[in-house]
């Protein structure tokens, strides 16, 4: 019984983590199918050591045909980032995701504002990503014809 509890305590994530080490074997997944599910895009990126190659693999998956955003891969990529204090490709994953017209949740958000406050002592940064939020927000009204 607590060996099962033991592994759910741990952060989805983590349990995507194989025992292949290599990340060019990681990295060469994203050639290796037509179609990629978004668990299987989250593995990958998950197995990736190396955080320089998180944002050039994320570039080649956004190139791919079958490629769909979504918040988990989004938050996964800017956890292993900010944790490696590489704020600047934090920010370029944002403004990506802005340009993509993509919908975060307001826990997204809390996450991101904290990270800024917390692990990147930024507070200014913080209070501008709290005012940012709205503009990710309006372009989902845009779009389903709900203009405030």
């Amino acid at each position: 019984m607590s060996r099962a509890v033991a592994r759910r305590s741990l952060p989805p994530f983590l349990r995507l983590r194989s025992a292949v080490c290599d990340d060019g074997y990681w990295i060469g997944r994203l050639d290796h199918k037509d179609w990629l599910s978004p668990n299987e895009l989250l593995k990958i990126f998950a197995n990736i050591r190396d955080p320089s190659l998180i944002t050039s693999s994320f570039k080649r998956a956004c190139d791919r045909r079958d490629y769909k955003p979504n918040e988990a891969l989004y938050s996964m990529m800017i956890d292993r980032l900010a944790s490696c204090r590489r704020f600047s490709d934090v920010e370029e994953l944002l403004a990506r995701a802005r340009a993509e017209r993509f919908r975060f949740s307001d826990e997204f958000f809390y996450r991101l504002i904290k990270m800024y406050g917390n692990v990147a002592n930024h507070p200014e940064k913080a209070i501008e990503t709290l005012f940012a939020m709205p503009g990710f927000q309006r372009v989902y009204y845009k779009e389903k014809n709900l203009v405030r």
